[in-house]
């Protein structure tokens, strides 16, 4: 070992011819040793710092082996008066293997001092000489990286015949810091077949590195005959670099380590670029193969070429990495293709188990067979004065290695209870080396293995009861073995032959490492691993498949989706009321003219299906079994023409919107020989049908209209318009949601117009109730298109919404009518109605003809009946015709129809989005009838029934989903609420018969006062009778000074109704308490919307104004 020191030897082949005269041969076993030594300078003593450089190198001195060791910190001191200057110049020494110098040998004596110490660092004073170096045959050459402000250069000396010849390289490019010359290798058969060609690495050249190639010029330069750059910034590229011809075609191909490359991405630390000889003529500019290492490794810090260290005829590399653990070297072979991508061998430093051991890897040096076995051995060192000698094992070459199984044909009828089956194995070897006398002891540990791939095995060995023998052979002493096999009991496949593999290996052992030289290692021989170790047989059963032994089967399929009457299917109806979908399958094995359509063994049908289709079952029962495919077993054997017909049937569970297919894939099998075999593929293309349904809460709504015409620009709220009409449409859910395939949609055929343009049906607004509420606005602005201001009122339970009730209490009513004087009255809006009541109550207003009270259903009592008092929907009561009167001729003639489709009514289309809800989805249509259009087109008729539709359907532009799509019916009965003089019910000759009697009194009447006639009393009628003589009267008197029986109901009247017992003529707003006024009459004007008290008190005798005062006398 090396104490205190670190060094580089590069020892390459010995050379049998040489001018030189080199000190003695070292013996096998022996180590270098380098001692310290100083340099004399050239004004005084320089101290080297080392006799081994932190960088050196060492060489083949001609026919021996002899050192040649650096100092590339050498330093001569300059002085110059008091101060001294000093030189970090370098200087090398060669030396004989006895380390003692020769004075007749010119390569030791001869100076080595190829840069100046009396110039500066601009120019050579800092050359740095022997950072790297090296021989050839008859060639000295270094590395100066620090010349000319540390541009670097290379230098090298030649011997011809008996001078020396010094040559240099100079880069004309003006910048420093390029380090040329950090890295040197010198040899032929690079860029010429014989001449040197000189390799230099620049690491930091342009900051990535470079690779120099440089020729011999006359004159004693360098000139560059090729640059390679590196690739990546920081990464040193040509801090190390390595000679090889790796495909052995007789041209040195060149590697260079960049320890500083990285990639963070896939942790690479280090790499080493190999670049393959184009034939001489130069480099390609990119790798042909790049090599990396773990990360932080610094893998490539050292490459070297190490020689054939396996003997396969191709140069070997080691490259290290010395700060991956304690260091590493990576061993790589190479081929005919050049270097392998994966190493052969990896030697960590773990595992030399030497105290202290670090940067293992450091630098590397090959080429040499320091113990003569005919194998080179490989040099490595590290920063912890440790060099590690790794010598290379002799190779084993396995020859003539047999493995022979009888009888190959296997008739189970013919096994016995002690063999069935013999197995002969036999072996041979040689060295790689080619060594003659290498005749060592080797044995081999083999294992056999039968049936390996297949659980349970059929042959087992009768040694070790088993279906694996492990067993031993020793070489050359031994030539064959054999071993007995047998059957195993129940063996079920008899088509696929057994298997019987063998495996072999020399089993490792480590020599004792000597206190003193080195152990042979010719005893520890290792086994060529480029040949393949395993070896196989097979062992045939006898079948009745002609005369070659193979079953030729001929399986054929034909398969298809079919319904249930068993006709096929190329498209699935799907709907939630499908639950079956069936497959029908028929196999056969028939003879054709390229099979012969023999037994097919172990024949198997597996059946791939989608999730969505569940096994149900099988026909024929028991053939088929269901794991994560279904597999059906179709015979063993499937015999010569035989046919089966398989039908599956599956539960379809798993179907959704978003299935477009339903594909299977089946797949035949056998265990005979058949190669046409391809998988079948069943596609079934899905229609899916949704399933919503369209309801209604009620599709035929009763309304009514009445009053006075108001036209639109009077119109401020959608109470102005007329009746509220609500229809509420209940759509059913679809189980799935549609998401981005589709929108379900609700379409209203809605009757907006009457054919001369006037409103019919005043759309207000659309809400769409599920998960949450928001309303529906189709486009073109035709929801409540005049803006008029949404009610927030309550709608009447009685239907009439927007009148006014005339209400009474039953006891008072009684009363008034028994005392022949109408009592106290108070009319209230019946929206306004406060809840609970005091007492029951008895309504009505002007437009009932008949018994114009009836009892006020609320809130919490039974629901008002729907026949109206009015016009009863059975006026005869169920008992026989009504008897024949004017009033019912008319009331048959009196209902017309209106609906969208005929010509009288124009409709518009309306549409609302319905959401994906799990929950039933609520559209509300809120209306209103126009009253103004009925009043004026259709006040001669009783009823106007106005109808349409609704539909539900689905819009999407995916033709594979659909929808039926529903329809509704919808109706609304609109009656009229105008007061008309009606004649009684009486019979036609009633009405004669008073007619008559009525003009006959009249005349009567008329010649009584033109008989008593006389000037002395008169009548005096005027106008203008005061308020206060008229409010004074009875009738009015307990109506204004005492209050209401019910104070929550307030007094206002309809301007139709002046012919009620409150409708005096004088009476105004005015005179009626304020309790009374409710808020529907303020400052003597009118509520806009509202039907109230209008005042008749002209002067004179205007209309309605007239008064009756007493004669004078």
């Amino acid at each position: 070992m090396f104490p205190t020191f670190r060094a580089d030897f590069q020892i390459p082949e010995r050379r049998r011819r040489s001018r030189c005269h080199c000190g003695k041969k070292n013996k096998p076993g022996d180590l270098f040793q380098v001692l310290p030594s100083k340099a004399r300078g050239a004004q005084g003593q320089g101290d080297s710092g080392s006799s081994v450089p932190a960088m050196g190198s060492g060489c083949v001195c001609c026919g021996g082996v002899c050192p040649q060791v650096c100092a590339h910190r050498y330093t001569q001191v300059l002085w110059s008066g008091s101060e001294d200057q000093r030189r970090m110049v370098g200087k090398c020494y060669v030396r004989g293997n006895d380390l003692q110098l020769d004075p007749t040998d010119d390569w030791q004596t001869y100076h080595n001092e190829m840069c100046n110490s009396n110039t500066d660092y601009l120019e050579t004073g800092m050359c740095q000489l022997g950072t790297s170096g090296g021989f050839t045959q008859n060639t000295v050459y270094f590395g100066a990286p620090g010349a000319y402000n540390w541009k670097g250069n290379s230098y090298m000396i030649q011997r011809k015949d008996w001078d020396l010849s010094e040559y240099s390289y100079k880069e004309p490019e003006d910048q420093g810091n390029l380090y040329i010359g950090y890295t040197v290798q010198v040899g032929s058969a690079i860029l010429h077949p014989t001449d040197i060609t000189i390799v230099t690495g620049a690491p930091r050249h342009r900051h990535m590195g470079a690779v120099f190639l440089l020729n011999q010029e006359a004159g004693g330069d360098l000139r560059r005959r090729q640059v390679l750059e590196g690739t990546q910034v920081g990464a040193y590229f040509g801090s190390a670099i390595a000679l090889a011809d790796l495909n052995n075609d007789g041209w040195q191909d060149l590697l260079v380590g960049a320890p500083y490359y990285f990639e963070r991405k896939e942790e690479v630390g280090g790499a080493v670029y190999v670049f393959m000889n184009q034939a001489g003529t130069s480099f390609p500019a990119h790798p042909s193969l790049l090599l990396h290492g773990p990360s932080r490794s610094a893998f490539g810090f050292s490459v070297a070429s190490i020689g054939d260290i396996n003997q396969d005829g191709f140069q070997d590399v080691a490259v290290g990495a010395p700060f991956e653990g304690l260091g590493k070297v990576y061993i790589y072979h190479s081929s005919s293709r050049g270097l392998l991508r994966e190493p052969q061998q990896v030697i960590p430093g773990e595992e030399l188990g030497l105290p202290g051991l670090a940067t293992f890897g450091y630098s590397l040096s090959g080429r040499m067979d320091v113990d003569e076995n005919f194998y080179p051995d490989l040099l490595v060192g590290s920063l912890s004065d440790h060099v590690v000698l790794l010598r290379a094992r002799p190779v084993i070459n396995i020859l003539h290695k047999t493995l022979v199984a009888r009888p190959s044909v296997l008739d189970p009828a013919l096994c016995t209870a002690t063999s069935c089956v013999q197995v002969e194995l036999c072996f041979a070897y040689n060295q790689s080396a080619g060594n003659p006398n290498y005749r060592r002891n080797i044995t081999l540990a083999y294992t056999l293995e039968a049936d390996r791939d297949r659980r349970p095995p059929r042959l087992r060995f009768a040694r070790s009861q088993s279906a694996v023998f492990h067993g031993f052979f020793s070489m050359p002493d031994m030539r064959c073995q054999k071993l007995e096999l047998l059957l195993m009991d129940n063996v079920r496949d008899k088509l696929r032959p057994i298997i019987i593999s063998m495996n072999y290996s020399l089993p490792l052992r480590m020599p004792e490492r000597p206190r003193l030289g080195l152990r042979s290692l010719d005893a520890y021989p290792v086994l060529n691993q480029a040949q393949a170790l395993e070896n196989h047989t097979e062992v045939h059963f006898q079948k009745e498949c002609g005369q070659d032994n193979i079953c030729d089967s001929n399986l054929q399929m034909q398969a298809a989706f079919v319904s249930e009457l068993g006709q096929p299917l190329s498209r699935l109806h799907y709907s939630r009321d499908v639950r079956k979908l069936h497959l029908s399958i028929n196999v056969t094995n028939t003879r054709s003219r390229e099979r012969a359509g023999e037994d097919a063994h172990e024949a198997l049908l597996t059946l791939e299906v989608p999730p969505a289709l569940l096994l149900s079952s099988v026909r024929p029962a028991g053939t088929c079994q269901a794991n994560e495919t279904i597999v059906c077993e179709l015979g063993n054997p499937f015999k010569r023409n035989q046919r089966m017909e398989l039908l599956i049937t599956f539960e379809v569970i798993g179907v959704t919107l978003h299935t477009r297919e339903l594909q299977a894939q089946l797949q035949l099998s056998t265990s005979s020989h058949q190669d046409n075999l391809w998988p079948m593929t069943l596609t079934l293309l899905v229609d899916y049908t949704l399933q919503a349904s369209l309801s209604m809460v009620s599709h035929r709504l009763q309304s009514f209209f009445g009053g006075t015409v108001m036209g639109e620009s009077g119109m401020k709220t959608v109470e102005d318009v007329g009746s509220p009409l609500k229809y509420e449409f209940q759509v059913g859910p679809m189980g799935e949601g549609l998401a981005a395939l589709g929108t379900l949609v609700l379409g209203l055929e809605w009757p907006y117009e009457v054919i001369n343009g006037k409103w019919l049906l005043y759309p207000t607004e659309i809400t769409v109730h599920g998960n949450g509420s928001w309303p529906c606005r189709p486009p073109g602005d035709l929801i409540n298109p005049l803006n008029l201001t949404l009610s927030v009122r309550t709608p009447s339970l009685s239907g009439i919404f927007h009148l006014h009730l005339i209400c009474i209490a039953p006891h008072l009513h009684a009363a008034g009518r028994k005392a022949g004087v109408l009592p106290s009255l108070s009319s209230y809006p019946f929206r306004s109605l406060p809840l609970p009541l005091p007492s029951p109550l008895l309504c009505s207003h002007p437009f009932l003809l008949a018994d114009p009270f009836f009892p006020l259903q609320v809130p919490g009592d039974r629901p008002p009946s729907p026949q109206r008092r009015r016009r009863q929907l059975d006026p005869g009561g169920g008992q026989g015709p009504p008897p024949v009167t004017l009033a019912a001729a008319k009331k048959a003639k009196s209902e017309t129809q209106l609906s969208c489709g005929s010509d009288r009514t124009r409709c518009v289309w309306l549409e609302c989005l319905i959401p994906d809800s799990p929950v039933i989805t609520n559209v509300t249509v809120q209306a209103r009838v126009w009253n103004s259009t009925f009043i004026e087109d259709y006040r001669d008729f009783d009823r106007v029934r106005v109808s349409s539709w609704a539909t539900l359907f689905l819009r999407t532009s995916i033709p594979a989903i659909s929808m039926e799509n529903k329809t509704v019916w919808f109706s609304v009965d609109i009656d009229s609420e105008l007061v008309e003089d009606l004649p009684a019910e009486i019979e036609l000759w009633l009405v004669l018969v008073a007619v008559s009697a009525g003009l006959l009194l009249l005349g009567l009447i008329i010649l009584l006062l033109w008989k008593v006639r006389t000037p002395d009393h008169h009548w005096d009628f005027h106008s203008g009778t005061s308020r206060q003589q008229t409010l004074a009267s009875p009738p009015f008197t307990p109506f204004l000074t005492s209050p209401p029986p019910f104070p929550h109901v307030i007094p206002t009247f309809l301007p139709s109704c002046q012919s009620h017992p409150l409708s005096h003529p004088d009476l105004t707003h005015q005179d009626i308490p304020a309790w009374l006024m409710g808020g529907d009459l303020q400052a003597g004007k009118e509520k806009p919307g509202s039907s109230g008290f209008r005042p008749h008190h002209q002067a004179g005798a205007g209309a309605g104004g007239l008064g009756i005062r007493a004669p004078q006398p």
